[in-house]
């Protein structure tokens, strides 16, 4: 098997984490926690293929010295790629408790940074229809735990790599034993080692609104978006970049700030950002009357790039006297740069828009043509495209709204800018949600397994709304109530970014109106149900000022699993418009 084609799976950290508690009633309990023992295992690093099985199992036997009773409340199964690899798994586990077969799960793990561990809670006796493993009184208790992992998609480096042994581990711990470890922060809770208590608030000088967020490799975080001078109608780029705990990074920009004209009056240069291999940082937004693509890159130390386009930009227009306004940006594996967004043509007709770009900027000739591509969902319709993401394959994903009738709309074109006649009808799909307003996606991702999801609203200003496919475009019937979800905040909420973490839950973002609004975030799980263990039922909600407005606009997520939130806040005490930045744990 090609060595580019394997995954490299550390078996040590494929120790079975197994945490116990010990019911309120029975706190008196003292188990005793030996070592544990293990079989079938390769030492150290070892290599699989693509669909190929890695078999083990781990025993722990403890013992219940008191004439108490105590249970095994949960049981973590997890594994680490090795760090030239990305890669995504199932892990089949089974559970015993003497020789009955209490609990089996299949845990869907995914890395989307190279080198990290990724677990899972396999067993919880709180989750309904389960029972508590029991360690018995004065007796030994032989709790067995058998894994299959089966592995999809590895992309692992090529090449040699010398790796070092692993121990194998497994453990039982106790509410009341020295060995259980700390209770972590609530997840979804805001993290305090970030800014202000979780926090950051910046300004550049005028009226500042972030559009976007992106982590490079070394933890930096990168936040865009515009500074708008509302007197004299000048929008300038406004970048920067932060340290990890959420200071201005002094040796980027100027203290950390980047501000660019764009040489028009009335622009929105960055709508949306991706960073490159070599850590360049792109953006898209738009500029001049009545509006055309404009395409900026910087170093990594913040200044113009001159060798991309003219001057550090590049510009596209649809059309004579079409108004044309890219809202997303992604890059192929050979480095090209896709933009999506929208053209109003001269006529009021709106149409989706991509345009597609070489390394240097030039127009792709290779795409559509002349590196543009139009798309109308019907003869009558109007057409925004809102996101865009890039499947495995190289095919293109675009969602947006299409009003006719009022739907979130999906294209799907192959890697030339033809429509990809595989996906829904002739590479389209609209699905509405019959409540008569407004539905349209503003984000969409793709999951380790091809099944898109996308996300947006469902009315007007009313609720979050997801939506699952199948590869084919077709609704999947495992999500939500038939391929859909609908989530309802106390106020009127709007969804504006999605992404989805290493263990396949989705993350989504927006806010709440009208005044006073703030950021909402909420997790869902990889079945479209609000995951209870986020925030308050699956929602979080946070202001920057107790008489302010806040609104996210994009999120991102760390390497360590931290969700990193962007968008502005306007202070009605101080007259700010602000960059607004929260991390959550």
């Amino acid at each position: 098997m090609s060595r580019q084609a394997d995954l490299r799976l550390r078996v040590g950290h494929l120790g079975i984490k197994m945490a116990a508690a010990i019911a309120a009633a029975v706190m008196g309990a003292s188990l005793v926690f030996p070592a544990p023992t293990a079989a079938n295992y390769d030492s150290g690093w070892f290599v699989v293929g693509s669909n190929d099985f890695m078999r083990g199992q781990v025993i722990v036997t403890t013992t219940n010295r008191d004439a108490t009773t105590a249970y095994v409340d949960s049981v973590w199964a997890g594994v680490t790629a090795a760090a030239d690899c990305t890669a995504a798994a199932d892990v089949y586990t089974n559970v015993y408790s003497g020789t009955t077969l209490r609990f089996s799960n299949v845990a869907h793990l995914r890395w989307n940074s190279p080198g990290l561990a990724s677990d899972k809670n396999l067993y919880t006796y709180r989750r309904a229809g389960t029972s508590r493993l029991l360690v018995e009184r004065g007796h030994g208790s032989r709790v067995v735990v058998k894994i299959d992992a089966v592995w999809f998609s590895p992309n692992c480096a090529s090449g040699d790599s010398k790796w070092g042994t692993a121990t194998k581990t497994a453990y039982i711990t106790s509410t009341t034993g020295s060995s259980r470890p700390s209770p972590p922060a609530a997840v979804g809770a805001l993290d305090a080692g970030f800014g202000k208590g979780g926090t950051v608030l910046t300004n550049f000088g005028y009226r500042d609104q972030a559009h976007a967020v992106a982590i490079e490799a070394d933890g930096g975080i990168l936040v865009a978006g515009d500074d708008a001078d509302v007197d004299s109608g000048t929008d300038r780029l406004a970048l920067a970049r932060y340290t990890s705990a959420g200071a201005l990074d002094s040796g980027f920009g100027r203290n950390g700030k980047v501000l660019t004209t764009t040489g028009s009056r009335n622009d929105s240069p960055a709508n949306a950002m991706a960073i490159q291999a070599d850590g360049k940082i792109v953006f898209a937004g738009t500029t001049g009357f009545p509006g055309e693509f404009i395409i900026t890159r910087y170093t990594p130390k913040g200044v113009l790039d001159p060798s991309f386009g003219t001057g550090g930009f590049a510009r596209t227009h649809f059309d004579s006297g079409s108004r044309d306004i890219p809202t997303a940006i992604a890059l192929q594996a050979d480095g090209k740069i896709i933009v999506a967004g929208y053209s109003e043509a001269a006529g009021n007709e709106t149409w989706f828009a991509l345009a597609r770009y070489t390394t240097t900027g030039a127009a792709d000739p290779s795409f559509g043509t002349g590196g543009k591509v139009r798309t109308h969902f019907g003869s009558s319709s109007d057409d925004f495209a809102h996101a865009l993401a890039i499947q495995a394959d190289g095919r293109i994903v675009v969602a947006g709204f299409s009003n006719s009738p009022s739907s979130i709309a999906l294209a799907r074109y192959t890697t030339d800018g033809s429509l990809d006649p595989t996906f829904g009808t002739g590479g389209e799909v609209t699905t509405s949600f019959g409540s008569g307003g407004y539905s349209g996606a503003t984000s969409v991702v793709i999951q380790w397994d091809g099944k898109i999801v996308a996300g947006g609203s469902s009315n007007l200003f009313g609720d979050f709304a997801l939506v699952r496919y199948a590869a084919n475009g077709t609704l999947d019937t495992g999500f939500g109530i038939g391929g859909k979800v609908v989530t309802t905040f106390p106020d009127n909420s709007g969804l504006s970014a999605m992404a989805l973490q290493g263990d396949g839950r989705i993350i989504v973002v927006g806010g709440t109106a009208p005044t006073p609004s703030s950021f909402v975030v909420a997790r869902y799980s990889t079945n479209g149900r609000l995951d209870t263990t986020f925030g308050t039922q699956g929602k979080v909600s946070t202001k920057f000022a107790s008489n302010s407005d806040g609104f996210a606009d994009s999120v991102a997520i760390q390497a360590d699993g931290k969700v990193v939130v962007v968008g502005s806040s306007n202070n009605y005490d101080d007259g700010t418009l602000d960059f607004a930045i929260a991390r959550y744990r």
